[in-house]
């Protein structure tokens, strides 16, 4: 999901639905990361006997290059401190994620209205602000079919 984004939900359900695909979403790309840290921590191991890279350990090897950082260390190392990052990262949003969830669900406490829509603003991700609007029935979009419906003519007869 782009980190600003606006959506439009036709339920508390669906904003919920929504949430829930995001979280699962997240928890897949996190453990795909672990799983990645994991190997380098051990290729790691194995060549330094037991030193190990820790969470939060500074390389002091970040070099700034226009708008970009830029690793001039190891490349496990590097790579390694990127995963620690975007796993940490991906743990917040999937907390937060979680107690947007649980507003969402209080929500429906607060009668809202008959068949509301609800404009949900995401922020890296992750709901922070939602209009809740009730349009009358002219204002909802409908679904309208214009066909026509032509049968063949049989042309032979009984007989």
């Amino acid at each position: 999901m782009e980190p600003w984004v606006v959506l439009t939900f036709g339920s508390l359900q669906d904003i919920s639905d929504f949430i829930d695909r995001e979280i699962e979403r997240s928890k897949r790309m996190s453990n795909g990361y672990n799983e990645r840290l994991g190997e380098i921590l051990r290729a790691k191991e194995s060549k330094d006997g037991v030193k190990k890279i820790k969470k939060g350990e500074s390389g002091r090897r970040w070099v700034p290059y226009g708008r970009l950082m830029l690793y001039g260390g190891s490349a496990h190392k590097g790579e390694a401190e990127i995963l620690f990052g975007t796993v940490d990262d991906l743990k917040a949003r999937i907390q937060s994620l979680e107690e947007v969830k649980n507003v969402v669900a209080n929500l429906s406490k607060v009668g809202l209205g008959e068949m509301p829509i609800y404009m949900v603003q995401f922020r890296n991700g992750v709901p922070s602000r939602i209009v809740v609007s009730n349009p009358t029935d002219a204002d909802r979009p409908r679904l309208k079919c214009n066909a026509e419906l032509i049968l063949p003519h049989s042309s032979s007869k009984a007989g």
